[in-house]
């Protein structure tokens, strides 16, 4: 996640003058996951706009349930990430994705990078094999028209590495994932 393309849980906490106790119901319903990096606590821009329609949905006086019926249904939600012991940070790297619209090929690549960029140097090549399998995986993906949640893969990791949990998961939860680029 950018710069460009995050929001700080600090800036929606005041836009939205909600506690982080009514913060965290909302983001648990819409099934958000939070980015750190340093202090600071961040959700992508897909996942803002999801959490902006459900802010207008509750003003309208209509419940969270509602909300969950009607729109998460047709959301597309899931993650990418590179776990395992060998990774200090908590639940290891990750970029998600909650919105109605498809992630496309390209996206999906780009947040393979993203978190293959997050490891050092060791953390690459425990991984090096299961990167490439997970590229291919979206690949193929793309070239069928996009997957649902009932073509998860399973966890992709190095035939041979000393991190005997190191892997690259792609988990898909809701949605079509990983479509083709429209082409113009």
């Amino acid at each position: 996640m950018t710069k460009l393309d995050r929001v700080s849980v600090a800036q929606l906490l005041r836009k939205y003058r909600i506690t982080e106790s009514v913060f965290k119901q909302r983001i648990d319903l819409l099934r958000i996951q939070l980015a750190k990096v340093g202090n600071e606590f961040y959700i992508s821009e897909e996942q803002s706009e999801l959490l902006e329609q459900l802010d207008v949905h509750l003003k309208a006086g209509k419940s969270m349930a509602e909300f969950r019926i009607t729109t998460l249904q047709k959301a597309c939600r899931g993650r990418v990430q590179a776990q395992g012991d060998d990774i200090a940070e908590n639940g290891g790297y990750s970029c998600s994705w909650a919105r109605m619209t498809p992630v496309t090929e390209q996206e999906g690549l780009l947040f393979l990078a993203t978190i293959q960029a997050q490891c050092n140097k060791s953390q690459q090549a425990e991984r090096q094999q299961a990167f490439s399998k997970a590229k291919r995986f979206v690949q193929n993906a793309s070239k069928q028209g996009g997957i649902g949640p009932e073509a998860q893969p399973p966890s992709f990791q190095n035939t041979k590495r000393a991190v005997g949990n190191a892997r690259v998961d792609i988990e898909i939860a809701s949605g079509l994932t990983f479509v083709p680029e429209k082409s113009s």
